[in-house]
């Protein structure tokens, strides 16, 4: 959830935060968080459908937990990115990077490192008043290029 304040942010999305927390799920413009256990559950029986999810819950949460605290998200993504083979976790990868102020792995990320991943695009109008469409990843780049100058800035002055 603090990754999607962060691409409203770049992408100039103003008003997401404030729709409900079901917006995260089904609205526009929201990173995919990776997945760490699934197991398709039998339909059924409502309460033994129940029965089955709360057992898959609770048989993952340990594991799950474990893995979170021990490394930095980003690492986690990097991982899990290995099994995403359209790069629908490349926007969550890009954001935990800038969320954990890694700006040069961002921009390396973004510029040589990048070759695959599933884009926002965002209608922005050019210096004549032109609509034109520009990516998630361009403003994305931007805006680790301006956190990077301005921490150089701040560590000089």
């Amino acid at each position: 959830m603090t990754l999607d304040l962060l691409l409203w942010k770049i992408i100039g999305a103003q008003g997401n935060e404030a729709e409900p927390l079901s917006f995260r799920k089904w609205g526009a413009f929201t990173c995919k968080p990776p997945t760490f256990a699934e197991k398709i559950v039998e339909c059924g029986a409502p309460e033994q459908m129940a029965v089955d999810f709360v057992q898959f819950a609770t048989s993952e949460r340990s594991s799950t937990l474990h893995e979170l605290p021990l490394k930095p998200f980003s690492t986690i993504l990097e991982t899990k990115a290995e099994k995403d083979s359209v790069g629908m976790l490349s926007t969550t990868r890009v954001l935990s990077l800038l969320d954990e102020e890694k700006y040069d792995e961002a921009i390396s990320f973004l510029t040589g490192n990048f070759a695959k991943g599933v884009s926002i695009n965002v209608a922005r109008p050019d210096a004549q008043g032109r609509i034109r469409s520009i990516s998630f990843f361009d403003l994305a780049h931007d805006y680790a290029l301006s956190k990077k100058g301005r921490a150089l800035a701040a560590t000089v002055g």
